[in-house]
């Protein structure tokens, strides 16, 4: 809302105005043309309301649609200066308008900017649609910002970063891979070819990079043989720590062999150091870091053995240490960003794959999945309450030789949470064949997804779920 742009004009001494908060055209009003992006779901909806240029003293009230006016004020001004006030303003899913605005005193005109909102407990809202079926889904600590990537040769490539109450827009349009945000969003790592570039650059490995979502400009950190890759990305939430995966054998000193080893890069002096260079493993492609970047997590398969394991390297010890049983084929390692608790997916001998929760100062592990069916990415809350994972509701397929279960193979799939608190676990998203790929953010609250729509046919898209309040 913007009175100094809408039909109307200003607010006048003891005139009220009825505002929308949701829907597409909002440019009578002064807002945007297409929306703010604030889904119609939303219970209220968090705001910046200021008084801008007031002719005289007085103040401002705002109030729901369906309420009666309060005797409270959201915003006292004085002749000539502007001023602002934050609140929450309730709204009645379904009512045309859903704030009403009033003036006492002196002719003021007002601006509302919408910086958040908020949802029923346990509502799914679509956060952006058609995207491709291969999207690495981050969001930033506080569940306010999500990055995804596009299609690198597709309609839309580059980065893609969703805000709350501002939608989705590309923050960098370049042919990169696998953005990871720092807790903040501030900084976003991301793996690209240089001679991907536009304008090309030298360099034909997987480079890692790092860029700042406000200019856009892409900073080299890693820079690796040719043809050579460097795995998916992880970065510490305080963006102080980088780690990779690479058979580049010329990063550190003593590094010899053709096997995947794990990386650790400090982006403040630039120094590399492998965890994993002495301990005879060949890594998977998965890794995750802790916030201040002294725990990692990461799967990988030690010489001889068919299966892979979990693994966690400490910074205060140096030591990789196997944290999955023998016999167990462990996938999808997360490390919570308070860096005490590790949740993994494994299945045992041939069984449905389960996932586990290890705790790094009892050194016990939980299995808090049904092994009726197989389960699948787990991924962890910053202070290891929540773990949000797939579910396979049946499993049709086993893997090709054996007779293990398919790990990801099912008619439909689901996300489910579990809530270590408590014990209790609840369907956060019932979906169709596409529901996968969660990402929860490190408070807990939100839980990204790529799939289907909740109930029936409909497009392919990234989903947010809202935890609800205990």
């Amino acid at each position: 809302v913007d009175t100094r742009q809408a039909t109307g004009g200003a607010l006048r001494g003891r005139s009220s105005r009825q505002l929308s908060l949701v829907g597409r055209d909002l440019g009578a009003q002064g807002g945007s043309g297409a929306g703010c992006a604030i889904p119609a779901e939303s219970l209220a909806v968090e705001a910046a309301v200021s008084a801008v240029a007031p002719r005289g003293d007085g103040f401002l009230r705002a109030w729901p649609a369906y309420a009666g006016e309060p005797t409270a004020t959201i915003v006292n001004f004085r002749d000539g200066e502007s001023a602002t006030n934050t609140g929450a303003l309730p709204r009645e899913v379904g009512l045309g308008r859903d704030v009403v605005a009033r003036a006492y005193g002196a002719t003021t005109d007002l601006v509302l900017d919408a910086t958040g909102y908020f949802l029923p407990p346990g509502q799914t809202v679509l956060v952006t649609s058609d995207r491709s079926d291969d999207v690495r889904l981050r969001p930033t600590a506080d569940g306010r910002m999500l990055f995804f990537d596009g299609d690198p040769r597709g309609p839309e490539p580059g980065v893609h970063r969703w805000q709350e109450g501002a939608g989705s827009q590309l923050v960098l349009d370049q042919e990169v891979w696998h953005p990871v945000p720092s807790a903040d969003g501030s900084v976003v790592a991301v793996n690209a070819k240089g001679s991907d570039l536009d304008p090309p650059m030298e360099g034909e490995g997987a480079d890692l990079w790092t860029f700042d979502p406000a200019d856009g400009l892409l900073d080299r950190e890693v820079t690796l043989p040719d043809f050579e890759w460097s795995g998916v990305v992880a970065l510490s939430g305080d963006a102080s720590t980088l780690v990779f995966q690479t058979e580049a054998s010329d990063l550190v000193a003593g590094d010899d062999e053709a096997s995947r080893d794990l990386f650790l890069l400090d982006r403040s002096d630039g120094t590399i150091s492998s965890p994993t260079l002495d301990a005879d493993l060949d890594l998977s492609w998965a890794n995750t870091i802790s916030h201040d970047g002294t725990v990692v997590a990461f799967t990988a398969k030690a010489s001889g053995q068919e299966w892979a394991a979990a693994y966690v390297w400490s910074a205060s010890t140096g030591l990789s240490t196997r944290i999955s049983p023998e016999g167990v084929d462990a996938r999808f390692a997360d490390v919570s960003a308070d860096g005490t608790t590790v949740v993994y997916a494994g299945a045992s001998n041939g069984s449905t794959a389960t996932i586990r929760s290890y705790g790094i100062a009892t050194g016990l592990t939980t299995e808090i999945s049904d092994a009726a069916t197989s389960s699948f990415q787990p991924t962890v809350s910053g202070d290891g309450r929540y773990i949000a994972y797939v579910q396979n509701s049946e499993v049709v397929e086993t893997r090709p030789g054996t007779s293990q279960p398919w790990w990801y193979w099912s008619a439909t799939r689901v996300i489910r949470v579990f809530d270590v608190a408590t014990g209790a676990t609840v369907t956060a998203v019932a979906g169709d064949f596409d529901s996968v790929s969660p990402a929860i953010a490190s408070a807990g609250d939100h839980i990204f997804v790529q799939q289907g729509p909740p109930e029936g046919p409909g497009p392919v898209g990234i989903y947010r779920w809202q935890r609800p309040s205990t």
